[in-house]
């Protein structure tokens, strides 16, 4: 549930930028929710699936509440890298 309003939030923020810069806010709305259920998934699957082993299978509730909070913190921080690097005001 929280995961999804992570990706709405990036998908609505990257829509207005672009639209403010003049870019095409549709392309770019796809571009930010694609970013964040990648890292996301990148995160969970490369990082928290490794690090817990036998354990991401049968967690406790706490265990999987900061799993999935700490997936949602990265995939936030990747779509706010590529949002500064890709989709900034052009000079």
């Amino acid at each position: 549930m929280i995961g999804m309003v992570g990706a709405v939030a990036v998908l609505v923020w990257f829509y207005y930028a672009a639209e403010k810069l003049g870019r095409n806010p549709a392309l770019w709305a796809i571009i930010g929710a694609l970013v964040y259920a990648a890292s996301r998934w990148g995160f969970w699957l490369g990082v928290i699936r490794p690090i817990m082993g036998r354990a991401f299978y049968s967690h406790s509730a706490t265990a999987g509440f900061w799993m999935e909070t700490s997936a949602i913190a990265v995939a936030i921080i990747v779509a706010v890298l590529v949002k500064v690097v890709f989709l900034r005001k052009a000079d």
